[in-house]
């Protein structure tokens, strides 16, 4: 859409200067005519009482005849000043039109030359910047398209593998039907799960998800986070340390708030050591509220760090099939966070653990 109208706004002003062009050659001949009929008048006028008739008619000749040479001179060099003049300001904005015509294609890697400081050369630049931004988006959107594509495809062949075990053999124990559809219906839960978070993700790029913003008491908020992965902390015997160091209120959307919280200390839970560590610790400014979550857990190689908050992204891939992880959950949380004009931290080690720092304003900006 936006490169339509890039489009249309250019063809407007190649009309324009094409228009202009024309306005100018016919003011330039209008000026002229007008200028030889005053020209010839006062001269004529001025020497009427003092030449014959067969002088002034000579006079008249002669000036006539000057006036057109003039004219065609004059004339010529205006009109070759014109072309030269609408022809600078207008091959620029041909090119513009044809590379962008070749980024309508799909071919994002297009640039504009950029040529001195003037107002074109500026928009050339804001252009390229705009093409560059595009490119890194398709990319994006491929790679995307990609991890989808593998994502839903991984469930669904299981799926059909064991339905058909079912349907090519005979005589199948009940048993081994209950358990066969216990593994179906494993898959359609995590293909219902990998939906539903990228909905999610889809309403949170595009800003159309509203914040229901309300005064929490984000003390309580964590303490019901903690208590729900109580369970799941205590099958691998994994300490979940709560620290408030004061009561915390902050003006949030508790429901996506609590899935972005709730995100990052299960995962501190996935990728840490049997008996290990997890630590939650609130606090608060006159501004903000900061929410830090630590696990000792295997950490995240330097390397990979730039690439935690992107989408399928997983630290440990056996792991996170196990425990049924999405690879979304990290790029929910960012987006929720940023939602609430707040921000998110890591810093991490590998084979030492990991922590989180989560900034949200005490206040939303109305």
């Amino acid at each position: 859409m936006v490169t339509i109208l890039k489009i249309e706004k250019l063809n407007e002003k190649m009309k324009w200067i094409h228009s202009l062009r024309t306005k100018l050659l016919y003011i330039y001949l209008g000026i002229s005519l007008i200028s030889f009929i005053i020209f010839s008048t006062i001269i004529y006028k001025g020497l009427e009482n003092s030449l014959t008739n067969q002088m002034q008619g000579e006079l008249l000749r002669e000036i006539q005849e000057k006036f057109i040479i003039m004219v065609l001179v004059t004339g010529s060099i205006t009109v070759i000043f014109i072309i030269i003049i609408s022809g600078i300001i207008m091959n620029p904005i041909k090119q513009m039109l044809k590379v962008i015509e070749k980024m309508t294609e799909g071919r994002f890697d297009q640039k504009i030359k950029v040529r001195g400081h003037d107002e074109l050369s500026e928009l050339s630049m804001a252009f390229n910047q705009m093409s560059a931004k595009l490119q890194k988006v398709d990319a994006s959107r491929q790679e995307f398209v990609a991890n989808v594509s593998h994502e839903l495809k991984t469930p669904l062949s299981s799926m059909k593998v064991l339905i058909e075990s079912l349907l090519f053999q005979e005589n199948v124990p009940e048993e081994t039907y209950k358990e066969f559809l216990a593994d179906t219906n494993s898959e359609i839960d995590r293909l219902t799960v990998i939906i539903n978070s990228l909905l999610v993700l889809v309403k949170l790029d595009r800003k159309v998800v509203p914040i229901n913003a309300e005064i929490t008491n984000m003390n309580e908020l964590l303490a019901d986070i903690i208590k729900r992965l109580k369970p799941l902390s205590n099958k691998r015997k994994i300490e979940l340390v709560y620290d408030e160091e004061k009561e915390v209120n902050a003006e949030v959307d508790v429901v996506k708030i609590t899935l972005a919280l709730t995100n990052l200390i299960e995962n501190g839970i996935k990728y840490n050591r049997d008996e290990g560590l997890v630590k939650i610790k609130l606090d608060s400014d006159h501004q903000n509220a900061y929410i830090s979550i630590e696990d000792n857990g295997i950490g995240i190689p330097e390397d990979e760090q730039n690439k935690v908050f992107d989408r399928f992204y997983r630290i440990d891939k056996t792991r996170d099939r196990e425990t049924g992880g999405t690879g979304l959950g990290l790029s929910i949380t960012q987006r929720t966070v940023l939602l609430h004009n707040g921000s998110i931290k890591l810093t991490s080690k590998e084979n030492e653990g990991t922590m989180f720092v989560v900034r949200l304003p005490l206040k939303q900006g109305k």
